[in-house]
């Protein structure tokens, strides 16, 4: 039994040995490049945007609406992240607001996929100018307040 066993590795020896010589010019087939993306680094951008007003006249401590006068600024609304030169690279959405105080409308937003390329990013809301923060500020929560009254 154990020469029958020798018989078929020597066999399959052959075999292998056969199939590594079958390319052209005696060479060895050309590896398939295998091309591995890096997938690109992203962070995510979170933080709230405060009213100074309360509209609709809601009681502190309950969901609110945000003022008339800051029409453009509210759950749905976009909240758009520029690069340095800027340029659009994500665009989040302002949630619902979690509650009113005596000072105002708290509204929370994330912004997801915002690539990790550069050192300064400029996030804006609605018609207002765009604020910049570092990457570093970036790790943590972010306050917008938007003042209404005079």
């Amino acid at each position: 039994m154990v020469p029958t066993v020798k018989r078929a590795f020597v066999a399959l020896l052959a075999v292998l040995a056969v199939a590594g010589c079958s390319a052209p010019n005696g060479s060895s087939p050309p590896a398939t490049p295998t091309t591995h993306k890096p997938t690109p680094k992203t962070f995510t951008i979170t933080g709230t945007i405060t009213t100074d007003q309360v509209g609709g006249g809601h009681t502190p401590g309950h969901w609110c609406e945000v003022p008339d006068t800051e029409s453009d600024v509210g759950p749905g609304s976009a909240i758009v992240v520029l690069n340095p030169s800027g340029v659009k690279v994500a665009i989040g959405h302002v949630g619902k607001s979690t509650n009113a105080h005596i000072y105002g409308c708290i509204m929370h937003f994330t912004v997801s996929g915002v690539p990790d390329k550069w050192g300064i990013y400029s996030v804006k809301v609605g018609h207002r100018n765009a604020i910049d923060y570092s990457r570093t500020r970036l790790n943590r929560p972010i306050g917008l307040v938007l003042q209404t009254s005079s």
